[in-house]
């Protein structure tokens, strides 16, 4: 399975890589993990998210980790969109995961987010990082 990780802290990006590696062992079934942080700040530039969605188009799975990255941008919202039109992937889902220390996503902040997923027929996962 594939995952990006959409981040704005390096230490919450290594947890939700940890995460996803730790919840295929709990489910006891053989899943590896492709997964690619990028970087909240460098995918407003518009070459790097050119990038970002080259490997995104095949990603089941596209995790937020951090406390800028909640809120949904406008700009992230359109590169959502255009992800969307691109994939290749049959079902996909978006994930919000806080930082189990009390740093997670506010219900209005969590909402945008599932709001985008509900509208476009994604997943929703929240989750916090122990």
């Amino acid at each position: 399975m594939k995952a990006l990780i959409i981040y704005d802290d390096v230490a919450l990006a290594v947890k939700a890589i940890a995460t996803l590696q730790r919840s295929a062992r709990r489910a006891e079934v053989t899943v590896r993990w492709n997964i690619k942080p990028w970087r909240l700040d460098i995918l407003r530039l518009p070459s790097t998210a050119e990038e970002a969605l080259g490997e995104a188009v095949d990603a089941e799975l596209i995790v937020f980790a951090g406390p800028q990255v909640y809120s949904l941008p406008s700009w992230l919202e359109q590169w959502l969109e255009c992800w969307l039109t691109h994939r290749h992937a049959g079902e996909a889902a978006l994930a919000v995961i806080g930082n189990g220390r009390g740093g997670k996503p506010s219900s209005h902040e969590a909402s945008e987010l599932w709001r985008f997923a509900a509208l476009h027929g994604l997943g929703f996962i929240m989750g916090s990082q122990q």
